[in-house]
């Protein structure tokens, strides 16, 4: 009798076991997806208390200081971040950009430091920052300054080796 019942609805109990897979697999994927967002998140890092804004400057190597034209204002806004969040510090290595995710806020000026000893090649992958329209070099064993002055979210790579990154940029 309930091989009977067994054989008649067959089809009824494969449809609920593929239902419940699917909805397993949702529920598995969608943690593994949290899980791994609070793993690889961006992350505000502090790293130095009072930093001037000197002149914009730049070399044929396109080493140096990359400050936006509208100085005055960004010279106010910077004033008063880097009194409270300091500069955000983003080393180039043999593995890539540290750290590859960075939250930064508006007016926040942030420091490459090349621990390589080989020039990197930075672009943005959509026309974020005007500066970066066409690619800027980071000289080995140099150092690339450059005031946020947009919010949202920055992608950057090296275009020699692939390597990317991303800054989150905050309002204050």
């Amino acid at each position: 009798m309930i091989r009977d019942f067994i054989e008649r609805n067959k089809s009824v109990f494969v449809i609920g076991l593929l239902t419940l897979t699917i909805f397993l697999s949702i529920i598995v994927i969608s943690e593994v997806r949290r899980i791994r967002k609070d793993v690889d998140s961006p992350k505000l890092i502090r790293v130095e208390k009072d930093t001037e804004i000197t002149e914009a400057t730049s070399s044929e190597e396109g080493s140096g200081s990359r400050i936006p034209s509208n100085l005055d204002t960004m010279n106010t806004l910077y004033s008063e971040v880097s009194k409270k969040y300091g500069v955000l510090l983003i080393r180039y290595t043999n593995k890539g950009f540290v750290p590859q995710n960075a939250k930064a806020i508006l007016g926040q000026k942030i420091n490459w430091v090349n621990d390589t000893d080989s020039n990197v090649y930075i672009s943005q992958n959509t026309s974020f920052f005007d500066e970066f329209n066409t690619p800027i070099v980071l000289p080995a064993k140099g150092t690339l300054e450059f005031i946020l002055y947009k919010d949202g979210k920055w992608e950057y790579q090296n275009t020699e080796k692939g390597f990317s990154g991303n800054i989150t940029i905050l309002k204050p």
